[in-house]
Parts: structure tokens; C-alpha cells; sequence
């Protein structure tokens, strides 16, 4: 039962984390590109340090789930 309730619980969070990465192109589109063409560092910082922090998680996540 503990198996079954785990791969739901990581599902969900996949998908979770699909609709926020889907979210984050359509907000990237129309705030992070223009600031990127006009080389505003803040909104790029903001950016990265984003992506790099949801990558982190869902590596965590990937990796806890192949632990149990």
C-alpha cells in the first residue's frame, strides 16, 4: 500500500510541476524576454535562480522516489 500511495504522491507532484513550468513560459514570454533583450540583470537573476531551485526540487523528488 506504502508503494502505491508514493508513486500518486510523486505523479501529483510531476504534475504540479509541469503546470508551473508551463505557467512560468507563458509569464517568461511577456516579462523575462523583454527584460533579457534589454539586459535587465534583476529580472535574469530572478530567472535562473527560479529554474535552478524547481530543477532542484525535481530532482529530489525523482530521486527520493527511486529510493523507495
Amino acid at each position: 500500500m506504502g508503494d502505491k500511495l508514493m508513486v500518486f504522491v510523486v505523479l501529483v507532484a510531476w504534475i504540479l510541476f509541469g503546470l508551473l513550468m508551463i505557467g512560468f513560459v507563458i509569464y517568461a514570454k511577456e516579462t523575462v524576454i523583454p527584460a533579457i533583450a534589454d539586459g535587465d540583470a534583476a529580472m535574469i537573476i530572478v530567472t535562473l535562480t527560479f529554474l535552478s531551485v524547481t530543477s532542484l526540487v525535481a530532482f529530489g523528488l525523482l530521486r527520493s522516489a527511486r529510493r523507495k
